[in-house]
């Protein structure tokens, strides 16, 4: 024990009739000492000297300090200059005063002046140093480890390099802050004589100057804060695994940015703080906000148990739209202790619906309860003003960027243009869903609405006799994933064939849509299938997408009249709607003819033909269909990693001289 042993050496001290004096680096220091169980083992010839006592007491313990016996506890302050005058014979005689420095000096001046505390005029005096390797590892970065395989002759030789070391780094410190000074104060006068000339570029001159004044140089340690805000409505069950494959990725996987900060910024040690939040809809009243168990945490292993927890009850929400207001504002209002004090500080909102408030124009006015006023009053420029005033960069990561889209274009606006963002940072959206969904999502008003008119051609012909019960479990599953994902407006509409076709449900809403299908048996024709679902398709109404869902066991001779048909139908929604037909051919089992199902799916640009075995994996297409979450984690990871690295770069770029 560091405090132990300077008892040790000191008590050794005065057995030998000696005087002791111990110098610690501050004042601090030697109040721990103080009050530590080891200061009352010195006994009562002990002083302390303080800076705080008044002149008469410390010339009272200056004068005793250098009797036999006494111990005088003092700070670095008294190593220069005081005159512990040795006048005690009995001392003398027995070595004289000893000093303990209880710390390395920064400077060897400042030591060569506490070793000259004791020998003082021509007397007798002995000098050795109490190390504590906590300060050596913090102070001069000489870890605890090398020490110990130091040879003993060379402690003080290592020592006094390792010192100078951090003295020519000083050194060079104050070279650069001389040199950024010299840079400031030119930047200082050119802005002057622009405003004497009255330069119409004064303005400019000014941006430069100000943002000079605030950068400084890149620390050796950065903390970061990277708090993940998820939307747990009942829409984002799906996504659950691929936002904790993606937040695991992040933190710990390949697609971490950590890494890629450590080579961008080579001598800067980052230290990163997790935050978890989870988030319901207004209407959820005292479920609607969750926090983890630990709000911030370093331990990645809580995070991701956490992350786990809260994910696996996504529920609620009521309509469409969410809160994604009152979720910024609870975080950033958040007044617990670690919260939001990193210098750095990035909150990512997960959610897959559009904002209260903030409804893309193709969606029913009914899926936003709150359309005309957030019931706290919360709007996107209170909100900005949250963000701006906690220094916290925002990104909207969207897995159904149509609908979050009016809501990131206000904020982002109101962020931007916010009367404190000198450094003009920007709301970064992040949109979470492969290209080709995209794409999908954006061709045009009626096929931009959420909600979809979904027709399900599905053959019932004698070879299916045995397997119906699981394409009627397979088309249930297809409607059960899209009611989690909150998608309760859409249509459905079902043709069932065999030699001929007839339709069995017709643009009911889903909710109230047949959870039982009947069955007939009998041959196989795509043809009147293909044209029963033509007229369908062209009632869809201009709130909804279409979608046709064509699923078969066999062949037909008249499939390439049912591939004219999804031709002409693809030409007829290109044309109403700007876009081309989402079209899904699945063939089960094994007795289908591959090639005439791959020419009708052909008829679309959307089209996508699939192969399943059995009704296991029947169900999974038909699920994967209406909209699976798993297939974007790659996406996520992938892409969210970049942006958070591209700005956290950019965020020391600007803050920080590099």
């Amino acid at each position: 024990n560091y405090f132990q042993k300077i008892v040790e050496v000191l008590i050794n001290v005065t057995k030998s009739k000696r005087a002791g004096i111990v110098f610690f680096a501050d004042s601090k220091r030697l109040n721990e000492f103080v009050s530590s169980p080891f200061d009352r083992k010195l006994g009562r010839n002990k002083n302390i000297l303080k800076e705080d006592m008044s002149t008469a007491e410390k010339e009272f313990v200056i004068q005793r300090a250098a009797t036999a016996g006494q111990i005088t506890v003092s700070s670095a302050v008294f190593g220069r200059g005081t005159d512990f005058f040795c006048k005690d014979e009995t001392v003398e005689s027995n070595g004289g005063v000893h000093v303990v420095q209880a710390f390395l000096s920064a400077e060897l001046s400042e030591e060569i002046q506490i070793q000259g505390r004791t020998a003082r005029q021509g007397k007798k005096g002995t000098y050795s140093m109490v190390l504590l390797e906590k300060d050596l590892e913090q102070d001069f970065e000489v870890n605890p480890g090398p020490v110990d395989n130091w040879p003993r002759n060379d402690y003080y030789k290592l020592l006094s390099e390792a010192r100078k070391k951090c003295h020519d780094e000083h050194c060079k410190m104050m070279e650069l802050n001389l040199k950024e000074a010299t840079d400031k104060d030119k930047a200082s006068q050119d802005y002057l004589d622009a405003l004497l000339r009255r330069d119409p570029g004064t303005s400019g001159l000014f941006k430069n100057l100000y943002l000079s004044m605030k950068k400084r140089p890149v620390p050796e340690t950065i903390d970061l804060d990277l708090t993940f805000a998820i939307d747990n409505t009942g829409s984002m069950r799906a996504y659950k695994n691929a936002i904790r494959s993606t937040i695991s990725s992040l933190v710990k996987g390949h697609n971490s940015f950590l890494p890629k900060l450590k080579v961008k910024f080579p001598d800067t040690t980052f230290k990163i703080r997790l935050g978890l939040f989870a988030y319901r809809d207004i209407d959820d009243g005292s479920n609607q906000f969750r926090l983890a168990t630990q709000p911030f945490t370093e331990d990645i292993d809580v995070l991701l148990s956490d992350v786990h927890q809260l994910t696996s009850h996504a529920s609620g929400g009521g309509d469409i739209s969410e809160d994604h207001l009152g979720a910024i504002h609870f975080l950033t209002e958040l007044d617990r202790p670690g919260c939001w004090e990193s210098s750095i500080k990035v909150l990512l909102l997960l959610t897959d619906a559009p904002c209260h408030g903030h409804l893309p124009s193709c969606f029913c006015p009914t899926a936003d309860n709150y359309n005309v006023r957030h019931p706290m009053g919360l709007t996107v420029e209170s909100v900005a003003d949250d963000l701006i005033k906690k220094e916290i960069d925002l990104f909207i990561c969207s897995l159904n960027p149509m609908a979050t889209l009016p809501f990131e274009k206000e904020l982002a606006s109101a962020y931007f243009d916010h009367k404190d963002n000198s450094e003009e940072r920007m709301v970064v959206s992040v949109p979470l869903v492969q290209n080709h969904q995209n794409a999908a999502n954006t061709i045009g008003v009626s096929l931009t609405g959420s909600s979809k008119h979904i027709v399900f051609v599905l053959d019932e012909s004698g070879s299916m006799s045995f397997n119906w019960s699981g394409v009627v479990v397979a088309y249930n599953n297809y409607m059960k994933r899209r009611l989690e994902q909150q998608f309760d407006l859409d249509l459905v509409s079902v043709v069932q064939f065999d030699s001929g076709a007839h339709v069995t449900v017709q643009m009911e809403n889903i909710v109230n849509a047949p959870d039982a299908l009947g069955y007939s048996g009998g041959g196989t024709r795509f043809h009147p299938a293909a044209h029963e679902a033509y007229n369908l398709v062209l009632q869809t109404p201009a709130s909804h997408s279409p979608v046709v869902v064509f699923m078969s066991d066999g062949m037909a001779d008249d499939s390439s009249a049912a591939a004219s048909t999804f031709n002409s139908l693809n030409q007829e929604v290109k044309n109403r709607y700007g876009g081309e037909l989402e079209l899904h051919v699945i063939g089960f089992g094994g007795g289908t003819d591959t090639a005439q199902l791959r020419t009708i799916a052909s008829a679309s640009g959307r089209g996508s033909l699939h192969s399943t075995s059995d009704v296991s994996s029947l169900s999974n297409v038909f699920v994967q269909i209406a909209g699976g979450g798993d297939n974007v984690a790659k996406v996520l990871e992938t892409e969210i990693g970049n942006r958070i690295y591209d700005a956290v770069t950019d965020r020391l770029t600007a803050e920080y001289v590099g």
